[in-house]
C-alpha cells in the first residue's frame, strides 16, 4: 500500500493534468470564441463602411445620372443643330462619324417622322423602327409628341446585343429624329466607385477574406473578391436557405473549404464575408501552446508548493499520531496522544485520548448491564489485526468456561473458532442452538465490520422450551400427534411458496368405520382405531409427504417436490397398499382399516382451500364407487 505522501503526489499530478487538459479545452475554446467574434467585428465593421459609402455614392451617382442624362441630350441636340445646318452630313456616313467624335458619343441613328432608321454611323441598323424590339420601343412616344426628349437606361441594343445608352429626340425643325448611342463601359465610368467589388477591394482588411455580393431575389452573384461574378450562389457552395443576413455567421463548405460566413443584406444584396477556417484559427494553436506554457509551469510551482506544506503540517504529524496509536493498540493505554501543531490535530489527540478512556468505562459498564439482566447474556469480540480476544462473564457463566479455557482460547484463536464450529453443528433453527451437555438453548448472533467480529450469546432455554409448546398446541393434533387442520395450513402454504416444488399433490382421505367401531367398541378404541391410521400414514411420509388430520375422520397428505408425476403416482399409491389391512384394537379386537381418498395435483390449482375441495369431491367419488362394488 502506497504512503500518504506518495498518494498525495501521485493525486496532485492527475489533478495538475486534469486542470491543465480542462484549462487547454477552456483556452481553445475561447480563442475560438475570440476568433469567431472578431471575425464578425471585422465582416460587420467592413459592412458598415460599404454601406455608408453605397449611401454617400448613391447620391452624387444620382446627380452625375441627372447630369449625364442632360450631357445625353445635349448631344443629341449638337447632332440635330449639326444636320440641320449642314443637311448634306445627314446620309454621309463619314461626316456623321466625325460628329460622333466630335460630340463624344459611339452611335448616331437617324429616324425619319414614320421612326424608321433611315442614316446613321453604323449602316447595319438602316431599317430598324420603334417597332424593332423592346429598346427602340422605348423611344417610340416620340412619334406622338415631338417635345418629349428621352434618355434610355443601359440595356441591350436591338440589333447586337451590346449594352448601350441611348437619348433621342426631334430636330428644331421637326424633319428627323436624332438618337445617340454611348457604350456601356463609356457610360458606366461614373457608376464604377459605387462597384460592390471595387467597394470590396477599397475595404478588404483580410486579403485571405473573400467577400461576395448576392442577389437576393435570383441568388447570382453581383460582385466579388473574386472571378464568380454572374454564377449562383450554389456554385462556390452557398445553399439557398443560407442567402440570408447571418450577424452571428455560420460554417459551410465554400470551394471545397469550411468556411465561416458572416452577411448582412445592403438594399437589394446580401453581403458575405466568408473566411476560411485554417484562416480564422490560425493564431489559435500558437495562443494556445503559450497559455499551455505558462499553466504548465504555475501548476508545477502551485504542486511542490502545495506538497510540502501538507508534508509538514499533515503527514508528519499523522506519522506521530500512527505510532501513539500503534502502542495504545498495543496495552499501553496509559499512553497519551498530543500533537498540537495544528487546532484540528489538537482536537483529535483530544478526542483519541476521550475515546480510550471510554472504551475502558464502556467494557466494564457493558458487563454490569449484562449481569443486571433476567436473561443469561455473553458476548466476545475478536480483533483479527490485533488478534486479540475478549471474552465477557456472561460468555464464561453460558459455556461453562473456567479461566485455563479461557487463556487457551486467548493465546490460540483457533482453538476458540474449533469450539464455535462444534456449537454450529447443533443448530435447531435459524440462529438458535441446542447445548446438550448443559441442555440449553442458545441464540447467536455475529457480526463481521472490518477486522472486527462481534458475536453475542444469549441463553432462551425457558423461553424457547415455553415457544414450542404453545406451537405444538397451536399447530399439533392432540390425539394423534400430526398436525392439525392449522399446522398443516401453515406448512403446506409454505410449501406452495417455494418455487422449486416441482410436481406435487394434495390427498384427502376419508377413514371408514369411524362411527361404527365408536358404536360397537367404544370411543377408546375408536381414538385407537384413529391412532393406527396415523401410524400406517406415518409409513408412507417421509421428506416429501406432510400428513395432518383435518378432524373427525379426516386426514391429509401431502407429496411435493418430485421431478417426475411417474414417481409422484408410483408413492400415491402406496395407499392402495395398505388400505382394508387389519389393526389390533383394545382388548384384542381388530378391524379392516378402511379408508376413501381423492386426489388433486398441483396441476389442477396451486390454492390450497381449492386443492382441498377438489380432493374431497374427488374421495367422495371414490367411496361412492367403493361401495357399488
Amino acid at each position: 500500500m502506497q504512503s500518504l505522501k506518495e498518494l498525495i503526489q501521485k493525486e496532485s499530478k492527475k489533478i495538475t493534468l486534469f486542470i491543465i487538459f480542462f484549462l487547454m479545452i477552456i483556452v481553445t475554446f475561447f480563442n475560438c470564441i475570440t476568433a469567431k467574434k472578431e471575425a464578425n467585428y471585422t465582416a460587420q465593421t467592413t459592412f458598415y463602411h460599404i454601406e455608408q459609402i453605397l449611401n454617400e455614392n448613391q447620391k452624387d451617382l444620382n446627380k452625375q445620372k441627372k447630369e449625364y442624362r442632360q450631357t445625353c441630350i445635349d448631344n443629341a441636340q449638337a447632332v440635330a443643330y449639326s444636320l440641320q445646318e449642314n443637311p448634306d452630313a445627314l446620309y454621309n456616313i463619314d461626316e456623321l462619324k466625325k460628329i460622333a467624335q466630335y460630340v463624344e458619343v459611339d452611335e448616331i441613328h437617324i429616324f425619319n417622322k414614320q421612326g424608321v432608321i433611315i442614316s446613321g454611323t453604323h449602316p447595319e441598323y438602316y431599317g430598324y423602327s420603334f417597332d424593332s424590339g423592346k429598346q427602340l420601343s422605348f423611344f417610340k412616344p416620340l412619334l406622338s409628341n415631338q417635345n418629349l426628349q428621352l434618355t434610355q437606361k443601359i440595356m441591350e441594343n436591338t440589333a447586337s446585343h451590346i449594352k448601350m445608352q441611348y437619348s433621342a429626340l426631334w430636330s428644331e425643325n421637326k424633319e428627323f429624329i436624332v438618337q445617340v448611342g454611348m457604350n456601356h463601359e463609356n457610360a458606366s465610368k461614373a457608376t464604377k466607385k459605387n462597384q460592390l467589388s471595387y467597394l470590396f477591394k477599397l475595404f478588404r482588411v483580410n486579403n485571405e477574406a473573400q467577400y461576395y455580393a448576392i442577389n437576393s431575389k435570383n441568388h447570382k452573384i453581383v460582385g466579388t473578391t473574386h472571378h464568380h461574378i454572374g454564377d449562383v450562389a450554389s456554385s462556390i457552395g452557398l445553399k439557398d436557405t443560407q442567402i440570408k443576413e447571418a450577424k452571428n455567421g455560420f460554417f459551410t463548405e465554400i470551394d471545397g473549404q469550411l468556411s465561416y460566413c458572416v452577411s448582412k443584406k445592403i438594399k437589394n444584396n446580401y453581403i458575405y464575408c466568408i473566411i476560411p477556417v485554417r484562416v480564422l484559427f490560425k493564431e489559435v494553436p500558437k495562443n494556445c501552446l503559450e497559455m499551455i506554457v505558462c499553466l504548465i509551469i504555475i501548476s508545477i510551482l502551485f504542486r511542490l508548493l502545495i506538497i510540502k506544506y501538507i508534508r509538514v503540517y499533515v503527514i508528519d504529524s499523522i506519522n506521530q499520531i500512527n505510532h501513539q496509536l500503534s502502542k495504545i493498540s498495543k496495552g499501553q493505554l496509559d499512553e497519551e496522544v498530543s500533537i498540537n501543531n495544528s487546532l484540528e490535530f489538537q482536537k483529535l489527540s483530544h478526542y483519541i485520548n476521550e475515546m480510550k478512556q471510554s472504551l475502558l468505562v464502556n467494557n466494564k459498564k457493558m458487563d454490569y448491564i449484562l449481569t443486571q439482566t433476567n436473561q443469561l447474556i455473553g458476548f466476545y469480540e475478536y480483533n483479527q489485526k490485533l488478534n486479540t480476544l475478549y471474552l465477557s462473564d456472561g460468555f464464561k457463566e453460558i459455556f461453562s468456561l473456567n479461566s485455563q479455557q479461557c487463556t487457551q482460547f486467548k493465546e490460540d484463536i483457533n482453538d476458540f473458532i474449533d469450539f464455535l464450529n462444534k456449537i454450529n453443528t447443533h443448530q435447531v433453527e435459524k440462529d438458535i442452538y441446542y447445548l446438550p451437555q448443559m441442555k440449553r438453548y442458545i441464540q447467536i448472533n455475529d457480526r463481521k465490520d472490518q477486522d472486527i467480529t462481534l458475536g453475542v450469546m444469549i441463553d432462551i432455554t425457558t423461553s424457547y422450551i415455553k415457544r414450542k409448546k404453545i406451537e405444538i398446541e397451536r399447530d399439533v393434533d392432540e390425539l394423534t400427534q400430526i398436525y392439525n387442520r392449522n399446522g398443516l395450513k401453515i406448512k403446506i402454504n409454505k410449501l406452495l411458496e417455494d418455487k422449486n416444488i416441482a410436481q406435487y399433490a394434495l390427498i384427502f382421505i376419508d377413514l371408514d368405520d369411524l362411527k361404527q367401531v365408536n358404536d360397537v367398541y367404544g370411543h377408546y378404541c375408536g381414538d385407537l382405531y384413529l391412532k393406527q391410521m396415523t401410524n400406517v400414514l406415518k409409513t408412507i411420509s417421509g421428506e416429501k409427504c406432510l400428513v395432518g388430520r383435518l378432524g373427525g375422520d379426516e386426514f391429509i397428505a401431502f407429496f411435493h417436490h418430485y421431478d417426475s408425476m411417474e414417481k409422484l403416482n408410483n408413492d400415491i399409491n402406496q395407499l392402495n397398499e395398505i388400505r382394508d389391512q387389519i389393526v389390533l384394537l383394545a382388548d384384542d379386537h381388530s378391524v379392516n382399516l378402511a379408508f376413501s381418498y381423492g386426489v388433486c395435483y398441483g396441476t389442477e390449482s396451486t390454492d390450497l382451500q381449492r386443492m382441498i375441495e377438489i380432493a374431497d369431491y374427488k374421495m367422495y367419488e371414490n367411496k361412492r364407487k367403493r361401495k357399488g362394488r
